[in-house]
């Protein structure tokens, strides 16, 4: 997406952000519904056998259950993780500004780093491992676990690229767009 303008407050991207939450927090065996997503077993057998590391729509949906609210960031993170909770599918978006060549998916060959939102110190990421990319950096770690600091959306983005992430056929992928 090029040229697009958010809104000087996201009052209107935060309400459907606020609706889609409180549907999640009222639907019946959501904790089922996790624990059976294709991408909750995908990630345990790829990544992490505990759980605890987990594909972002999973943890975006836990922290929903376990806290009160979502915080209102800027209208194109507020869309993004609305559209991740109702349709339960790892969607990230990434600013183009600081973007370094293309941006793929594929397996850190070349030993490229990764900062994270945290900190200030870049993180080693392990040869193989699924990572979205550009040609200098890592973006988001263990496919679509954790974005990094470097393409984060804020309100002077507008210029971004949008990952749908989808392992099931039946995943209503226009409905989503």
């Amino acid at each position: 997406i090029k040229g697009f303008k958010q809104e000087e407050n996201s009052d209107a991207s935060y309400q459907f952000l606020d609706e889609v939450t409180r549907k999640a927090r009222t639907t019946k065996d959501i904790e089922q519904e996790v624990e059976n997503n294709i991408w909750t077993k995908t990630f345990r057998e790829t990544f992490d056998k505990s759980g605890k590391v987990q594909p972002s729509h999973i943890a975006l949906l836990n922290r929903v259950l376990d806290t009160n609210d979502l915080p209102n960031i800027n209208t194109i993170t507020n869309v993004i993780n609305a559209i991740q909770l109702k349709h339960q599918l790892p969607i990230g978006a990434h600013d183009l500004r600081p973007i370094e060549g293309d941006v793929t998916v594929g397996l850190n060959k070349n030993n490229k780093q990764f900062l994270p939102r945290d900190n200030n110190e870049n993180e080693e990421v392990e040869t193989n491992e699924i990572v979205h990319m550009d040609d200098v950096n890592v973006l988001t770690r263990r496919w679509c676990w954790r974005q990094g600091r470097k393409d984060l959306c804020n309100q002077e983005t507008s210029d971004f690229i949008i990952f749908l992430n989808s392992l099931n056929e039946k995943d209503n992928l226009k409905e989503v767009v």
